[in-house]
This record gives C-alpha cells, structure tokens and sequence, in this order.
C-alpha cells in the first residue's frame, strides 16, 4: 500500500472518538468465557467465594471459621452450624497490543488512526465498566541516520516501545487518550 503522505494525528479524546460513537459504546460491555481470577473487587464473578450480595452455597462449619457468616435460619431446624457461602466479584483484565510500525502508516482512511481509534473504543469499553486497561506499542524504534537496516536490526531493542498500564474507571479516558495520541508509527516490527 502507499503510505499517507502527512496524515492528519489525534491531539485528544474528541479527535479519536466522537460524541456519538461515544454513546453507542458506552452501552456495550467485554464479556470472557472463562472466570479468570482478578486483582480487585469489580463487577465479575469470580473461581473465589467470598463476600458479596450474591449466594453461593452452604458448607459444614469447622473451628475456627467466622460466626457472621453462620446460617442462624439452617441451625434453628437442624441443630448444626453451616456456613453461607457468597460470590467473589473480581475485575476483568483487558490488555490491547498495538503495532506501531511504519507498514501501518498507509491506506485511505489512514490504517494507523483507525487502530488508535479500535484501541480507545475498547479501552473505553473497559473503563467504563470498571475494567482494569492495559495498552502496549510493539515495534522497534526508526534507524539512525548512517546505519544501515542490518545494523540497526542487530542493535536497536525490538519489542515494547510503551506501555500503560491499570487504569480503572471512565476518569482515567483522557489518559488514556493522551497515550494513544502520543504513539506515531515509526521503523518496523519482528513479531518472531
């Protein structure tokens, strides 16, 4: 493909996502098939039992357990202590990789922008729901001038140009924005 002769780079939020691509997305949500197990308290259900508003199971109690969680109602007819069992609710996890090679600085709309605005519409969906947001720039950085290609194939660091990390809650959008907005697409990529 050719390249874009001097595409037009988001400066904000606004410029990568419009008001009303902002409001169809919000109502959409990331769903997994798999419980995966979380760092936080979210809006998942979790492998875990714990405390919540959700009921679980009952099992027998054994010494040592807490007597708050003791079924009061299950001891009055059976004579036996049982503990009630709850759902953990747990974050979810959504990590975006981006390619920020020099091959995606092409096309009609521009291939580049399109990817930084497919990464803010699902790191938005993430934020909003209360999901933790990772983002990681792959590629290796531009060659120097005077250094041939196999040169600075052999010297120049290939993989992660920049990352970002936890974010959590539709006030870290700007961030986020800000992060995306600040990634150009330079040299190449090795994804071996």
């Amino acid at each position: 493909m050719q390249r874009t002769e001097n595409p037009t780079r988001p400066a904000s939020l606004d410029e990568l996502l419009d008001s009303q691509l902002i409001a169809r997305v919000s109502q959409l949500d990331i769903t997994s098939k798999k419980i995966f197990a979380g760092k936080l308290r979210g809006e998942r259900r979790s492998k875990k039992r714990g405390e919540s508003v959700e009921f679980a199971d009952h099992r027998p109690y054994v010494s040592g357990d807490d007597l708050r969680h003791i079924d009061w109602n299950i001891f009055g007819r059976l004579d036996r202590l049982f503990l009630k069992l709850f759902l953990e609710e747990e974050d979810l996890c959504l990590h975006v990789v981006l390619d920020c090679s020099e091959s995606h600085d092409c096309g009609n709309p521009n291939k580049f922008l399109f990817m930084q605005q497919v990464a803010m519409s699902l790191g938005y969906i993430g934020l909003v729901n209360l999901n933790r947001v990772a983002m990681t720039a792959i590629g290796t950085p531009p060659t120097t001038p005077g250094m041939s290609v196999s040169e600075s194939q052999d010297t120049a660091p290939t993989g992660v140009l920049s990352t970002i990390r936890d974010l959590r809650g539709r006030r870290r959008t700007q961030e986020l924005a800000g992060w995306l907005c600040s990634l150009r697409p330079e040299g190449s990529s090795n994804f071996t």
